[in-house]
């Protein structure tokens, strides 16, 4: 029986699903950006099972008139569909005063699910499959379980396409009668994601529109998914050897045993490395593709037949492109080609190849998108235009919004470049260029690797996020110590952009903005240029103002203007004059590379900007504990000045083309040494960027743990396609005694004794905490953490410890966790309750390690 006020939105072997058409809402509450992964997604309220509506308790927010909130009530023709308004709050008014940041709001949702079952069921479901858009996270919970913890899950916020979850039942479902389940899903209306309500709509006040799909899921099976990865073929022959085929095992442990490729005329997949699923977890299947010969034009579907451990087999087909060599594309054929590589899990970009064949010796064009944009879908690729002598690369960058160019998307763009360089003969170095979050993106990697990329043509950029939509109105800094908010602003500065442009004094760099942008104001381009200017008024930097133009044109890259721009700068990327003296600015010299040859290798102490100023052979540094030069930048001399003392160095043989100094450890003076491989440092987001899947490590006696790592697991995938394998502590001591040693980065669940991988390992030996088994608190520097709900994340070399006190504190820290950017992490993170009402306020610790790994008394503070 379906009850009035609801929608039946599936019906699986006579189960029916429904989503109650009624849902309260309460709202709005002012919080920034990203603040939702601190405080509580059912803020302002504490839920606890069974949940008792108060429909008429009242709430404070400054964003009411009279300054408290109460539930609200609606009804939606099309359930699941939910717009939440409030034409009382005072917007245009706030706007006129506190701009977008003043928008940006929080609100609460509740609702129903109805499970109904048939009248003589066979076959009861193990989960519901959830798919939430535009909303940052939800949770269900039974109306008569006890000591259920409630466990949040990521929403799809960004509302690009991805992979819905799979939400395991707690409860015991009636086979007589229906059963509700409460439903609770954090709205949260960003500016960046949702846009200006005045442009958009034309009206003042922001909308939060969400939508929720519900399935019932009966199977325990491998589902196959429509994101597969396939490269091109160009004369038969595959543009890239990477194949990716998305899978989810819907409840149980599968692995991948094997793949055959059917009827494939000389062509063959085999796996990557070795492949499991965890019970409800989504991965790409890496397959290696090789080819004896070329594919014939007739044969446009890859039939393959995948063998599991269950005894089911999945057989599919994927379709083929081919194309003739591009050398025999006419100059109006603006076809985009699909290559493919590993980065590591299977990845792809689209190529524009040169108009002109045989000249490729000048740098390709990287061209990065803007935020929600698919290069999948011809919007992007059209809109650049083919260029004279250059390939053009548009690199996917994981997803629509990745991790804004940084991180693993700035590692899936490099490796974008480097799979055709691999292929094409294309001219050192790379010309950089994007649009909106695309063009900060090209500020990013130019100022981050100056020496590889020799010019850059930002287009309408923003210089950083917090200038962009500023976090001045965020709920949490009214309850922040300041040094507590200094150490949050570090472990972000390194995705700064206006922090570091004097890295780019030595490029050429052509700024391009709308005069008229309604998105991004062009004030953020022309102070770019007034940055770079102030460290260096030679530097060869511009900004070209396009009068009129908003935010997007059809035409932009196309305008004669902006396409003169580009093919001068393919045609001529170096500098003419290098400057007399510059600065290089290194946050986390791994996220760096050189700059005229001077790289940063090792800060003294990590968290703090690392400086080196170079005139000549006068070297001044600030928080550097390392640096190279390369050899032939030195090689006519026979000493540099280092901080005002001569240092002297041999120019010997070496496997290096690089001359290493460092700081020594004794006295602090400057030495000629050897190369080495310093300790990583970084915030937490440092664990994203892994040569290998990220292995997920929880204990096999402590099996709740689990539902994290999955959770974790899914949020890594849709947001950022980083893939992750799941193991038990057991397994992965097998691991490392066999063959195979675990290999990537890694992230623990349980810190103690209780994982007997973590206990093997490090000995209890994480140089600054210490772990009771028994209770699970932990200490630090003396300081004893035993608070219920208590939780921590910490990096260890290339692990990640997540630890708690208690299920509730794991799932606080698992909230913390960056899977996106803006989210503030330093390297090591303490949090207790409070953070759900404070926000960054309820953090009882929080800093980075010093270089060695160990506390840093500077850099690290403690409530």
């Amino acid at each position: 029986m379906v009850h009035a006020g609801q929608s039946i939105f599936q019906v699986s072997d006579g189960w029916q699903i429904s989503i109650s058409q009624d849902y309260d809402f309460l709202g709005p509450f002012p919080q920034s950006a990203r603040e939702q992964h601190y405080l509580s997604p059912s803020f302002p309220i504490d839920i606890r099972i069974p949940y008792i509506h108060e429909k008429d308790a009242v709430f404070p927010s400054s964003l009411a008139e009279n300054g408290f909130v109460g539930w609200s009530t609606q009804s939606s023709q099309n359930a699941g569909t939910y717009e939440l308004v409030y034409p009382d709050v005072p917007w245009a008014l706030l706007r006129s005063t506190q701009g977008w940041a003043g928008l940006q709001h929080h609100s609460l949702i509740h609702t129903t699910l109805t499970i109904t079952p048939p009248d003589e069921p066979t076959l009861l479901p193990h989960s519901v499959l959830i798919s939430l858009l535009q909303g940052s996270f939800f949770t269900v919970l039974p109306r008569d379980a006890k000591d259920v913890p409630i466990q949040w899950y990521t929403g799809n916020i960004y509302g690009h396409p991805s992979q819905p979850q799979s939400i395991p039942l707690s409860v015991d479902l009636s086979t007589s009668q229906p059963t509700i389940l409460d439903l609770f899903i954090s709205a949260d209306y960003e500016i960046r994601l949702f846009g200006d309500p005045t442009v958009a709509g034309g009206r003042p006040e922001p909308i939060s529109r969400l939508k929720l799909d519900a399935q019932l899921e009966m199977r325990d099976d491998v589902a196959l998914g429509d994101s597969f990865i396939l490269p091109d073929f160009m004369d038969g022959w595959a543009l890239g050897d990477a194949v990716g085929i998305p899978l989810t095992s819907r409840a149980s442990w599968v692995d991948v045993l094997g793949v055959e490729c059917n009827d494939c005329e000389g062509a063959e997949l085999r796996l990557q490395e070795p492949f499991r699923l965890a019970p409800y977890q989504t991965r790409m299947l890496p397959l290696r593709l090789s080819q004896e010969r070329p594919l014939p034009k007739d044969v446009t579907l890859l039939h393959f037949t995948l063998r599991l451990s269950t005894p089911e087999k999945i057989r599919a087909h994927l379709p083929i492109r081919h194309h003739p060599h591009w050398s025999s594309f006419g100059p109006n054929d603006h076809i985009a080609l699909k290559q493919t590589y590993f980065t590591p899990s299977p990845s792809m970009s689209l190529l524009l190849p040169p108009l002109s064949a045989g000249l490729g010796q000048t740098p390709p064009l990287l061209a990065t998108h803007g935020a929600g944009v698919s290069i999948e879908e011809p919007f992007w690729s059209n809109a650049i235009p083919r260029q004279q002598h250059s390939w053009v690369v548009l690199p996917s960058g994981g997803t629509e919004w990745g991790y804004d160019w940084r991180g693993p998307s700035a590692a899936d763009a490099l490796n974008a470049v480097e799979a055709l360089r691999e292929r094409e003969a294309i001219g050192k170095g790379i010309v950089v260029t994007g649009h909106s979050n695309g063009g900060q993106g090209a500020f990013y990697l130019a100022s981050r690797f100056p020496d590889l990329f020799r010019a850059a043509i930002p287009a309408t950029s923003y210089l950083s996020a917090s200038l962009y939509v500023p976090t001045t109105y965020a709920h949490g800094v009214h309850f922040t110590d300041p040094v507590l908010g200094g150490i949050l602003s570090a472990s972000l500065v390194g995705g700064d952009n206006d922090v570091f442009l004097g890295n780019l004094a030595r490029s050429r760099v052509r700024v391009i903005h709308g005069n008229s942008d309604e998105n991004i104001p062009a004030w953020h381009s022309r102070e770019a240029v007034s940055i770079v200017k102030s460290w260096d008024n030679n530097a060869d930097i511009s900004l070209t103002g396009i009068p009129e133009r908003p935010h997007w044109w059809d035409e932009y890259f196309k305008e004669p203007l902006v396409s003169g721009i580009i093919h001068n700068l393919l045609q001529s990327p170096e500098a003419t004059t290098s400057p007399a003296q510059f600065t290089l600015t290194v946050m986390w010299p791994n996220e760096s590379g050189p700059m005229g040859g001077w790289q940063v290798r090792e800060v003294e102490t990590p968290g703090r900007l690392a400086r080196i100023s170079v005139k000549g052979d006068t070297i001044k540094t600030s928080n550097v504990w390392s640096f190279s030069v390369r050899l032939d930048r030195i090689h006519s001399w026979p000493k540099l000045v280092i901080d005002g003392v001569e240092v002297q160095f041999q120019h010997e043989p070496s496997s290096s083309d690089d001359a290493w100094f460092s700081k020594d450890n004794h006295d602090g003076g400057w030495k000629s040494c050897a190369p080495y491989s310093p300790r990583p440092a970084g915030p937490l987001s440092r664990i994203l960027v892994s040569q290998h899947p990220i292995t997920l490590i929880v204990p096999a006696s402590n099996l709740s743990l689990l539902s994290l790592a999955t959770r974790l697991a899914h949020g890594l995938y849709n947001y950022l396609r980083v893939d992750t394998r799941i193991v038990t502590d057991i397994e992965a001591l097998d691991e490392l005694q066999g063959t195979a040693p675990l290999s990537g980065n890694v992230i623990v669940f349980d810190g103690g004794h209780n994982n007997a991988y973590s206990h093997k390992v490090f000995s209890g030996d994480f140089r600054a905490f210490a772990f009771n088994a028994a209770t699970g608190s932990f200490e630090l520097r003396g300081r004893a953490f035993s608070d219920p709900g208590t939780g921590i994340l910490f990096m260890h070399d290339s692990h990640l410890i997540i630890h708690a006190t208690d299920l509730e504190g794991y799932e606080r820290a698992l909230r913390l966790f960056p899977l996106r950017t803006g989210v503030p992490n330093p390297e090591w993170l303490v949090a207790g309750k409070a953070i759900d009402t404070r926000g960054w306020g309820g953090i009882l610790g929080a800093g980075f390690w010093d270089r060695k790994g160990y506390w840093s008394e500077s850099m690290s503070w403690l409530a």
